[in-house]
């Protein structure tokens, strides 16, 4: 935490200074966006729609007091240094765990692999597991070429076997739509960029070679461990983080204005003069940051779609979060269900996760599904993800429920679909140049996904010197 001498300072240069700017979107990235210039003195005030702030970083507890988070949120380093301390430098021992390996599995071909998240492609039958082993090492001087779509991608990349024994149910799983719709990217957005095929002595050898590194996953985590560290709550949710960086903001004299809107955009030739907020107010400013999806921005600026870009396609979420009257049949922190013929996605274990009274009371999970409306919606969702937990043994048939709570989330996030990336970011493109005082940031530019991707892209852009 920075001194109170530091804090007075910088709340003196905020209170003072004459340069306003608004931050729209309050998730993680207007929260950091926000933080960033509020250090430098600006007047910042960040507005969101919601009526709290963070977005899928919140947690919530039931009756009894039991944390949940809005799925899995190991929090990660992003190897930028003076983004990292500002990320995380305040953590404590006392708050925090400091984890250098995940116990994350993956369950396929009817078995839970307890030490790699990747599909173990050696549970194939005999002969399908030597033909894409075969093809894939063929393909070992091939650079992942542009391609079209995603099955094109999984093609050049791992060959026809995995991509049509393995690639395409599971995608059809996660996405409802065949790989040739996808965005090569999809794959990679779900975890699906590597693969075991080999025991660990093989395989430790074959990925010294940088193209095969990029298709074969270590078979246990103790392989290959990044210098990047993780972090999550000794017992508490994750939004302890998202609590500690708004009183941040608080500190740095940011006001943050929740269940608020930005209705209008007023552009003076080539800037934004001020916005006009959902409350009734104008809002005054030398610089919009937007956080969220520009099509609100052209809306709020009155200026119309372009042509030629469709509104993307949502699929469906929901969080299903249980207590159970006893443990887990697992140490894992979390896992990834790869069978296609299942709802469960990914599935975590918090009584396994926190570090104080590890594996003690409450028993506590989520379930992570993607899937269409009807599924996430259907009211016997929890019987059948808890009658999948007790067919992958991670609970028993003595195991009772306790509590259950379903989220869900009929437009749950936008599909990668083939030009969602490259329509996005010419979108986003086109709200940029409205105005040169004009920032976007985040998921909905189409230029970065993974959040340490988009913490990186607002760092290098506000902290370029840094």
């Amino acid at each position: 935490m920075a001194s109170g001498v530091y804090r007075a300072i910088i709340r003196f240069m905020s209170e003072t200074s004459s340069h306003c700017t608004a931050v729209v979107g309050g998730g993680l990235a207007g929260i950091v966006t926000a933080l960033i210039l509020a250090r430098r003195g600006n007047h910042v005030t960040l507005i969101e729609a919601a009526d709290t702030c963070g977005g899928l970083l919140q947690s919530f507890h039931n009756d009894d007091g039991v944390p949940f988070d809005y799925g899995t949120h190991i929090l990660k380093e992003t190897g930028i240094a003076g983004l990292d301390e500002l990320l995380f430098g305040d953590f404590t021992a006392d708050d925090w765990q400091w984890l250098d390996r995940l116990r994350v599995g993956g369950y396929f071909g009817g078995e839970l692999y307890p030490t790699s998240q990747f599909v173990d492609l050696r549970k194939l039958p005999g002969s399908l597991r030597q033909k894409a082993a075969e093809e894939l090492l063929a393909l070992s001087s091939n650079q992942a070429l542009p391609a079209a779509n995603a099955r094109a991608h999984a093609e050049l990349k791992y060959g026809p076997t995995i991509t049509n024994e393995v690639l395409e149910p599971l995608m059809g799983k996660l996405y409802g739509c065949p790989l040739s719709q996808l965005e090569p990217a999809a794959l990679a957005l779900v975890g699906y960029s590597r693969f075991i095929l080999f025991d660990r002595e093989r395989t430790r050898e074959l990925k010294k070679d940088p193209v095969l590194d990029g298709k074969l996953g270590f078979t246990t985590w103790d392989d290959g461990i990044s210098p990047l560290m993780n972090f999550y709550p000794t017992s508490a949710g994750v939004h302890i983080w998202l609590d500690a960086l708004l009183n941040r903001l608080r500190d740095l004299n940011v006001t943050i204005l929740t269940g608020t809107s930005v209705t209008g955009a007023n552009i003076d030739g080539q800037a934004v003069r001020s916005v006009e907020l959902s409350n009734g107010t104008t809002l005054q400013t030398d610089e919009l940051y937007w956080t969220v999806s520009p099509a609100f921005l052209l809306k709020a600026a009155g200026r119309p779609f372009p042509q030629g870009i469709n509104p993307p396609q949502f699929r469906s979420t929901a969080l299903v979060n249980l207590v159970f009257d006893r443990n887990f049949n697992t140490d894992l922190y979390f896992y990834y269900c790869h069978d296609p013929q299942r709802l469960t996605y990914r599935t975590t274990f918090y009584s396994n996760l926190r570090s104080k009274d590890r594996g003690s009371a409450p028993y506590n999970c989520t379930v992570e599904v993607m899937s269409d409306e009807a599924t996430v919606t259907r009211p016997d969702l929890s019987q059948q993800l808890l009658t999948e937990m007790r067919a992958m043994n991670l609970v028993g048939p003595d195991h009772r429920v306790t509590y259950q709570k379903v989220i869900s989330s009929p437009k749950g996030f936008p599909l990668p679909t083939t030009g969602y990336a490259r329509n996005s970011a010419t979108l986003a493109g086109h709200c940029e140049g409205l105005a040169r005082n004009i920032r976007l940031f985040g998921r909905a530019t189409g230029k970065t996904h993974f959040m340490h991707e988009v913490l990186a892209e607002i760092w290098n852009a506000l902290e370029p010197a840094a």
